[in-house]
């Protein structure tokens, strides 16, 4: 259930609120590009839509090949089942066909329980948030400039950018 939504975080380093105020009309499938223009966090202990908080943040994400594959696969998987309306979350709850947005908490439980499993496999932990981090590294890695990675990761300045990378 929420395996695209976390290969989608790890191959384009946006933060879990921001995929999870992502609509399907945010979709420019020919373009491969998904556009932030909203978040969900949590207030009071309940999901709240917000406009992300700098304009830095508000920023369109080129998707390629395995993040895009997986995300048209999963706008297939989720047109079957009639939740693929303009106004519709891209990650949604299912159970009652609304296309409402996911609770942020029920995701971040969700990511929790798949890490223990991982660590019964041996393999290390990594928080859900480490994914944005690992995607920074990786496109310094591959030769982008700080200044791309910053664009790319939606952050007002060069200096928390450069807490992301890990060379």
């Amino acid at each position: 259930r929420y395996g695209p939504l976390w290969l989608i975080i790890g191959n384009t380093g946006v933060r879990r609120g921001e995929a999870l105020g992502w609509q399907w009309a945010d979709f420019d499938p020919q373009a491969g590009t998904l556009t932030v223009r909203r978040t969900v966090s949590t207030y009071k202990g309940r999901p709240l839509v917000k406009r992300p908080k700098t304009a830095k943040s508000r920023r369109e994400i080129l998707l390629i090949g395995t993040a895009l594959a997986a995300l048209l696969a999963w706008r297939e998987r989720q047109n079957a089942r009639g939740l693929t309306a303009p106004h519709m979350y891209i990650f949604c709850k299912t159970t009652d066909h609304s296309g409402d947005h996911l609770d942020p908490n029920s995701v971040g439980c969700a990511y929790r329980r798949l890490r223990q499993r991982a660590a019964a496999l041996g393999i290390p932990p990594i928080r859900l948030h480490d994914l944005r981090h690992t995607h920074a590294t990786h496109l310094v890695e591959a030769g982008a400039s700080l200044k791309e990675i910053q664009d790319r990761l939606g952050h007002a300045h060069l200096d928390t950018t450069d807490i992301y990378l890990h060379t």
